[in-house]
């Protein structure tokens, strides 16, 4: 999502690979990985796939286009475990709340609907906290419906197998929200570190 920005990539790298001991590979799609048997081998060979921020249209276009969408999901049926953050959280959705407009469109533009993969239900919005879109992803449920699923900065959802998803946070504070359209109106609930989500 980030066009291969190398400073996210050398980030990555040390901080997965250098700190945390994982064996590490990045898929380069503006980059060197332009060739399909590449970019099959490293999706299908990888026990986790973390994705980054970004723009979010853009990558899901571009996913679609070079075969990434249905090599990801051959991939989470082998049992690799999908992760990231803004948009890479988005993109494992139905939709997401998109602050990608604003990448092309000098201080006029609109939080849109992004289509995701679909791998989980609902319609995802981060940096709820940081970026004060509570009332923009309110009222994209309120207009468009679906489930909407909101985390702080410093906050994740762990989705399990067969279990409800839980609440994960680094940050004493930083919350899960998730809102649906009753009777017409936006209500929402919010759910702290530890605690199991019914979606």
């Amino acid at each position: 999502a980030s066009g291969d920005a190398c400073g996210y990539i050398d980030t990555f790298h040390d901080v997965y690979g250098n700190d945390l001991g994982c064996q590490t590979q990045s898929l380069l799609l503006f980059g060197q990985d332009r060739d399909a048997h590449a970019i099959k081998s490293k999706i299908l060979e990888a026990d986790i796939i973390y994705v980054g921020g970004g723009n979010t249209l853009r990558m899901m276009k571009l996913w679609r286009r070079r075969g990434v969408d249905q090599l990801l999901k051959r991939a989470g049926n082998q049992g690799a475990v999908m992760a990231g953050l803004s948009a890479g959280a988005i993109c494992w959705h139905d939709f997401g709340h998109s602050d990608s407009c604003r990448f092309s469109r000098d201080g006029n533009w609109s939080y849109i609907r992004v289509k995701g993969l679909g791998f989980q239900s609902g319609v995802f919005c981060p940096h709820l906290d940081q970026e004060g879109r509570h009332e923009p992803f309110r009222d994209m449920i309120a207009r468009q419906g679906g489930t909407g699923i909101a985390c702080d900065d410093n906050a994740a959802i762990w989705y399990r197998s067969n279990k409800r998803p839980v609440v994960i946070a680094s940050q004493k504070g930083a919350t899960v929200r998730v809102y649906k359209r009753l009777n017409g109106k936006t209500e929402f609930e919010v759910f702290q570190n530890g605690d199991e989500i019914e979606l």
